[in-house]
């Protein structure tokens, strides 16, 4: 019996009779399937993949041709990741994974390139970060790999083998590191809370407003300004990272605030929409 006979019979299989067919087909067909077995190399049985190393082969080179982080950088992300390799490493792919998921969720709002994105959907936001030039399209390739191999291996039922699965995960940690250095501007919480003033001396408060200086990194981290926007957003401290986030609710006339570095009094903007950035770690 040809070998392409062999495989038809196992595609049309129902997972409901498997258990009985496969005893019968050991039995009839025993020395043509353990010889075409054998000469598989990869593949899939009822929709399950059963060997992954040439798709993770392909991974690993894509990662590699990347600048990633050093590897004391890549030891951090482990131990913030919880590392579970030696007894549980797909639970540990699937925490990776998820990981990879918010950064890029992250890096898509700290933009501000969220909107007409649907920010649920993984491959929307890689899309959206690749027509925005903030994700390389080898990179885009890394992760839309790196996610297929992790559905085949989380949601397969077939096993799979150990030493694959570490290979992914360490893998994995070099994309993170790189899409977490993605160069894109960046924006932090200097000053919260600074009053605003409708004058120029700065004597008449504005009473239901306040702004917030924010440190601008430029991408690569080469030049640093700083600015105030108007905002009512009541951040926990200083130094946190911050989304591009704005309203358009209440827009903000002429003002002036005195800078907490300075004392000198400024003018803060001529006319300005509201910010409402968040906690970039909280998207």
């Amino acid at each position: 019996m040809s070998e392409q006979v062999i495989i038809e019979i196992i595609k049309t299989i129902p997972a409901v009779l498997w258990p009985t067919l496969v005893l019968v087909l050991s039995l009839i067909f025993r020395k043509d399937i353990k010889n075409l077995f054998r000469r598989i190399k990869s593949g899939s049985v009822l929709g399950n993949n059963f060997e992954l190393k040439d798709e993770v082969e392909a991974l690993a080179s894509k990662v590699t041709e990347i600048p990633t982080a050093k590897p004391e950088e890549r030891k951090l992300e482990k131990m913030l990741i919880q590392r579970e390799l030696e007894t549980n490493p797909v639970g540990e792919l699937t925490l990776l994974s998820a990981t990879i998921e918010k950064e890029l969720r992250k890096t898509l709002y700290i933009t501000g390139w969220f909107n007409n994105t649907r920010v649920g959907s993984i491959k929307s936001i890689v899309n959206s970060l690749v027509s925005n030039g903030a994700l390389p399209m080898n990179q885009k390739s890394s992760v839309d790999l790196f996610m297929d191999i992790r559905n085949k291996i989380v949601h397969g039922t077939e096993s799979v083998d150990v030493d694959s699965v570490r290979q992914v995960v360490d893998i994995g940690y070099a994309l993170l590191n790189q899409i977490k250095n993605i160069q894109v501007e960046r924006h932090f919480v200097e000053h919260t809370g600074v009053d605003i003033f409708l004058d120029p001396d700065c004597k008449n408060k504005i009473s239901d407003g306040l702004g917030v200086i924010l440190r601008i990194v430029s991408p690569g981290g080469k030049n640093i300004t700083y600015q105030i926007f108007p905002s009512r957003v009541k951040y926990e401290k200083q130094g946190i990272e911050v989304t591009w986030e704005w309203s358009l609710e209440k827009i903000w006339g002429e003002s002036y605030y005195v800078d907490p570095n300075s004392g000198e009094k400024k003018l803060a903007w001529k006319s300005s929409a509201e910010f409402v950035g968040r906690n970039a770690e909280d998207v």
